[in-house]
């Protein structure tokens, strides 16, 4: 009987023995998840044996057996049995296979899981509600405009290149028309400088955001112009020995104006900034101006308006005054 007794006990020990060796780390690996138009590695851990301290997460690679050597690690913290836990991903490849499985470490122990699989196609971007917007645009000069754009909605993928693309004759460029290039979007929002454009010529322009050769996702068209100064020589009266030559600005351009008046001569039928001037200094104003000009007999004069805006100088068409 109590030869019995002691192999019963023995037995139960090593029953309790088998148990605790059972009781090992075990993690789902899960699955991939969108939340709010990021993906996430979703795991799940299902046991927890009691060798020291736990490290895990998941390894993410385009080789279809993820080890350290040839995945991105992403790890994650606060362990318990039951609790699923999440790693973002981020710079990920439109149409590429990824690989990835949940691992863990525990002292000298470390312990990869089950390998699944993923391809995020064109579709995503569809589903995601993924847009682009211009939020606004605003002209620097004569000769450039500013745009600031937003991406929505894309936030785990690698952005091969972007910019602005813009043309005066389609109302809806694309990537073949002139375009801006840029690398490594770190914003949602970025700005982007549009140069050497003509002033009174109506352009079209979109942002890009290009992910791959076959996906581009545009923003709203929209139209600038970068409004021109105009002048015209309106007319002249004749008071006397005395000509009252008239003038207008039809129309202001983006920098002020730093001069205008009227240039004359009477050796030359085309005078310009170069010849004869009655300046009448800067102004911000539409509207006629007038000057008076001295009169000689027996003399033409050709006259006619202008007006500085920067480095330009706008002239009104020429008239002449026979005296």
């Amino acid at each position: 009987m109590k030869k019995l007794f002691y192999i019963l006990f023995i037995l139960a020990f090593l029953s309790c023995t088998k148990n605790r060796l059972e009781h090992i780390t075990k993690i789902q690996s899960g699955e991939v998840v969108n939340i709010e138009g990021a993906f996430f590695l979703q795991g799940q851990i299902i046991d927890i044996s009691s060798k020291g301290d736990l490290k895990f997460g998941h390894l993410l690679s385009k080789n279809n057996y993820p080890s350290f050597q040839n995945s991105i690690v992403l790890e994650s913290n606060n362990a318990s049995v039951g609790k699923q836990f999440l790693n973002e991903l981020t710079q990920l490849e439109l149409n590429q296979n990824y690989y990835f499985c949940a691992f863990a470490i525990q002292g000298n122990d470390t312990l990869l899981f089950e390998v699944k699989t993923f391809n995020l196609t064109n579709s995503v971007i569809l589903s995601n509600n993924c847009s682009l917007q211009i939020n606004n645009n605003q002209i620097l000069d004569n000769s450039s405009v500013s745009v600031e754009s937003e991406l929505l909605n894309l936030k785990s993928f690698k952005i091969k290149e972007y910019g602005v693309c813009w043309t005066n004759e389609n109302q809806n460029p694309d990537i073949s028309s002139n375009k801006t290039i840029h690398y490594n979007l770190e914003n949602q929002v970025f700005n982007d400088t549009l140069s050497n454009l003509f002033e009174a010529t109506n352009y079209y322009i979109r942002s890009y955001v290009k992910l791959d050769d076959n996906t581009v996702i545009y923003s709203n068209s929209t139209t600038i112009n970068i409004s021109a100064l105009a002048v015209k020589t309106i007319n002249y009266s004749v008071n006397g020995q005395v000509a009252i030559l008239q003038g207008e600005i039809t129309q202001l351009g983006v920098e002020p104006i730093t001069d205008h008046g009227f240039c004359w001569s009477t050796l030359t039928s085309n005078p310009s900034f170069n010849n004869e001037l009655i300046s009448l200094n800067g102004t911000n104003a539409l509207g006629y101006f007038y000057s008076n000009l001295n009169l000689t007999t027996n003399t033409t004069y050709y006259f006619r308006a202008y007006a500085i805006q920067g480095n330009e100088i706008k002239y009104g068409q020429i008239k002449s005054i026979q005296f």
